[in-house]
């Protein structure tokens, strides 16, 4: 490619399965949609000045490695979606990551975002199975639903400080999860956020917790007790024993503070 050359047109390099080697001009500003979709490119470096990565930029590309710029802000939905990326570094620079930017990415093994981010979106995530590592910036509020369903090889993940809420099965069916610390900051978790985390030892829930949705520990078997803050909201008598899917039934200390969830033996 010409080093005059501003623009690449979207889809220029779609299915493009014999690309192998690949120098961006430094003049390029923008990665556009679908533009290296499907292709066999596998190892890339993006030059300074790139500050977005477009819709399905890669996705299904047999792209094992990347470098992204600290001009970096965004990366758009589904960007990465089934490519063959082994490990991230999100730089600081960045402010947005959509939706299914990561979904699929079955051989990724480490994710550090040190962006700029206020949420983790729905299914960004998904379906990572081999994914074991990841730290997120304090900057995130928010993981939406899904964020971090069936990655059945994490085995921890340090929530930050500023979380406001844990969507629905959000780290469901994440099967190496042992502990996990949630912040104090955190007022609500979606309904079976944490389901069929079957190596869940111990969890403590933050005390300004105002929702904890029905089924949110289901098939967690590990659990022997949970305890609840008394000002939190259940949806139901109903769901609140279903929280635990049928594994305990609610233990209310002296003083009814607050209640705990003991596993029913």
């Amino acid at each position: 490619m010409p080093e005059s050359m501003e623009t690449i047109g979207k889809g220029a390099f779609n299915y493009c399965r014999n690309l192998k080697k690949l120098v961006i001009p430094q003049g390029i500003r923008e990665i556009p949609s679908r533009v290296f979709q499907a292709a066999g490119l596998v190892k890339l470096t993006l030059p300074e000045g790139i500050s977005e990565i477009g819709t399905r930029a890669f996705a299904g590309a047999d792209i094992q490695e990347i470098s992204f710029p600290a001009s970096l802000n965004k990366i758009g939905y589904a960007a990465f979606v089934d490519s063959k990326l082994t490990e991230i570094f999100v730089p600081k620079s960045v402010t947005e990551i959509g939706n299914c930017a990561f979904l699929r990415c079955e051989a990724l093994k480490k994710a550090v975002i040190k962006g700029n981010i206020a949420k983790i979106g729905c299914t960004t995530f998904a379906n990572c199975y081999q994914l074991t590592n990841v730290e997120l910036p304090d900057s995130v509020e928010v993981i939406e639903p899904e964020a971090f369903i069936h990655c059945n090889s994490l085995v921890g993940i340090f929530l930050p400080g500023n979380l406001k809420e844990i969507g629905g099965q959000a780290f469901s069916g994440c099967y190496q999860l042992r502990e996990l610390e949630i912040p104090e900051s955190v007022t609500r978790i979606g309904q079976r956020a944490f389901c069929a985390c079957k190596n869940m030892r111990s969890v403590v829930l933050p005390k300004k917790l105002q929702t904890l949705g029905s089924s949110a520990f289901a098939k967690c078997y590990n659990i022997r007790r949970l305890t609840i803050p008394a000002k939190c909201r259940l949806p139901s008598e109903q769901a609140s024993r279903a929280i635990l899917s049928g594994q305990c039934e609610p233990h209310y200390p002296v003083g009814h503070k607050s209640y705990s969830m003991v596993l029913l033996t």
